[in-house]
């Protein structure tokens, strides 16, 4: 498994492209990895593991019928706690767990400022 989480994205995409490596065994493996270093790096605030295994299934079997969506198809990747994921609480680093709706009015409200700088200097 080892051998997996040390590939390229590129060569985990050849890899499902041909099929000798499906989504379903590269996600394993990189959790596994995960699991053993997480308690030492402390990189992770949430793993949603459950999803993550079945999305990679429907993606492997999408691989295996040809139908491959992109050069990421089947690609697993890792998302900062400041980027809003559907299903998932946005908490951008905070303990207090803002969810991404009010961070959306925080970011909406941040932009507002922003444009009324801009009319204040002629800009907009």
């Amino acid at each position: 498994m080892d051998k997996i989480t040390q590939l390229s994205v590129r060569q985990m995409a050849e890899h499902i492209s041909k099929g000798v490596l499906s989504p379903v065994e590269i996600v394993k493996a990189h959790l596994e990895h995960i699991d053993r270093m997480e308690a030492k790096i402390k990189a992770w605030k949430l793993i949603d593991r459950r999803r993550t295994l079945e999305t990679a299934k429907f993606l492997a079997k999408e691989a295996r019928q040809g139908r491959i969506r992109s050069l990421l198809h089947g690609i697993p990747i890792g998302v900062k706690d400041n980027i809003d994921v559907a299903g998932l609480q946005t908490q951008v680093g905070s303990k207090v767990g803002a969810t991404s709706q009010q961070m959306g009015f925080f970011l909406l409200l941040q932009l507002l400022i922003h444009l009324v700088f801009l009319a204040g200097l002629g800009m907009t």
